[in-house]
């Protein structure tokens, strides 16, 4: 015999119920409240968007007020090998540099931190345009820091 072959008393039975509906309506507010944190996003999103526009339009790295600075922060970002012959060349790079076996499962920001430094070397030296082999340019992208004073 299992132990769920036994009857449940009423009570027990009772407060699953009470349960069950609390779960249901607990489920119910968090889908609420995850609806309005999807518009403030949105609306945080849209705001960024123009205070960007604005800033890029008049040169202006950075703003400040009352209610502290703002400033615009470029990053650069490497995607990884987007097919298997891409990735094959990038592996061959990561071999030939001695790397290979600490940088081969890396997640995505430490490639582009490492790549970024290392197009960086390149172009110290004077080369530009220069890419890990398998890897594509960086792509900058901008958005905004804020410092609350």
């Amino acid at each position: 015999m299992n132990e769920w072959s036994d009857e449940a008393s009423p009570i027990t039975v009772a407060g699953l119920k009470q349960l069950c509906e609390d779960l249901i309506s607990a489920r119910d507010k968090k889908s609420q409240l995850e609806d309005q944190v999807t518009i403030a996003e949105g609306a945080v999103r849209e705001i960024k968007t123009r205070i960007l526009s604005i800033m890029k339009e008049n040169a202006m790295p950075n703003f400040k007020g009352e209610f502290g600075t703002i400033s615009i922060r470029n990053t650069k970002s490497i995607s990884q090998p987007e097919d298997f012959a891409h990735k094959l060349k990038f592996f061959e790079y990561l071999k030939s540099q001695g790397i290979f076996e600490e940088m081969v499962s890396v997640n995505s920001r430490t490639l582009s931190s490492w790549a970024n430094k290392e197009i960086e070397t390149r172009e110290k030296a004077g080369v530009f345009g220069w890419v890990p082999p398998g890897l594509k340019p960086p792509e900058t992208y901008s958005d905004l820091s804020v410092r609350k004073k």
